[in-house]
This record gives C-alpha cells, sequence and structure tokens, in this order.
C-alpha cells in the first residue's frame, strides 16, 4: 500500500493546511533571497526603476526639492547632467534624481534602472530586462 507524502507527514503533526503554509513560507524565503542577493542589493539602497529624463543641471526643475541636489550651490547643479528616475518601494512608486556619471550619461527616457536611493554619489545603472 503505497502512502501519500501527507499520509507520511501527518504523524509528525503536518497536515494538508500546515504543509500548504510551510510550502508557501518556502516560497517567498525563496523569493527575498533574489531581492537581497545581487551585486545592486535592496538592502544597499538599490532599487529597480526607470528613467524620466535627463537633462542639464541648467533645465533641472526645483533642484532644492530633491535630496541630492538641495544642499548644492546653484552653480554646481548648473555645470551638472541629471537623471530624473522613478523607482518602486514596496506598495508606492518614488521619483529622485541623480547625477549623471560615466555611463548614466547614455540614458534616454524610458531606460529600465537600477537606482541608490539612499547614497547620491551612486549613479544610476542601466539594468537588462529579459524579454518576455
Amino acid at each position: 500500500m503505497r502512502r501519500t507524502l501527507i499520509q507520511a507527514l501527518t504523524p509528525i503533526g503536518l497536515t494538508a493546511p500546515k504543509l500548504a503554509v510551510v510550502g508557501l513560507g518556502v516560497i517567498l524565503l525563496a523569493g527575498c533571497a533574489t531581492v537581497f542577493g545581487s551585486k545592486y542589493a535592496f538592502a544597499d539602497g538599490w532599487r529597480r526603476g526607470g528613467v524620466v529624463s535627463v537633462v542639464p543641471g541648467s533645465e533641472l526643475e526645483r533642484p532644492a526639492y530633491w535630496r541630492c541636489t538641495r544642499d548644492l550651490p546653484a552653480n554646481a547643479v548648473q555645470q551638472k547632467k541629471y537623471v530624473l528616475m522613478w523607482y518602486a518601494e514596496p506598495g508606492w512608486k518614488s521619483y529622485t534624481v541623480a547625477e549623471a556619471i560615466g555611463n548614466a550619461v547614455e540614458l534616454r527616457k524610458g531606460d529600465p534602472v537600477y537606482v541608490n536611493v539612499w547614497d547620491c554619489g551612486r549613479s544610476p545603472v542601466a539594468r537588462v530586462v529579459a524579454a518576455r
């Protein structure tokens, strides 16, 4: 007589509903491993986002509003190029601006990026989106 998995686990206290909860927990933990385990880790301030626009500092609207430009003198802001981006936080979508350094100057509207929302010295990094 063959025993099913549920019948085999019942003597140790795992009924079908408990087994379902354990299985869901394993799946959720595996998902968190991918969020926190990459080069651009969520725990280090990196978020997935996209480019809204790339503008010279002289055209940046409301430089005093953005965390990364509010403490800079006006002439310092005007001499640089900036990337306005959206990024995803759990439960909402927000916006930030960062200086375009290195390869970020090649970014275009709509490009997917990784953006570090904690460190203004980190330029956005283009991210590869798998084709569906």
